[in-house]
């Protein structure tokens, strides 16, 4: 899970705090770089430079045992994403026209 480019936290925090691309490439990417047995350690850099990041992060409790992480599809009542809800979500719906039927 990439701490900046994933909404992990119910938000991107690159977007959220306009972190432009050239700078993520000199923090760590991922959530578990910022967990240390299972407390969150946040520079006092990264801190300084993004005043509510720690609000927003701590909101989010850490998991007390090693699990690998998984992608969890947002929209579906399980969080896993079925044959089903993807072709529904793609599916174009277009209007009935009572005469379609007669041609």
């Amino acid at each position: 899970m990439n701490f900046w480019k994933d909404a992990w936290c119910g938000m991107v925090l690159a977007d959220h705090y306009q972190i432009p691309e050239t700078m993520l490439n000199f923090s760590p990417p991922k959530v578990s770089d910022y967990n240390d047995n299972s407390q969150w350690n946040i520079s006092d850099a990264i801190s300084h430079h993004f005043r509510n990041l720690l609000s927003h992060v701590t909101n989010v409790t850490l998991a007390m045992v090693d699990k690998l992480d998984e992608l969890i599809w947002k929209d579906s009542a399980t969080g896993r994403l079925a044959l089903k809800e993807a072709f529904l979500f793609k599916k174009q719906s277009h209007p009935k026209i009572p005469w379609a039927k007669s041609i």
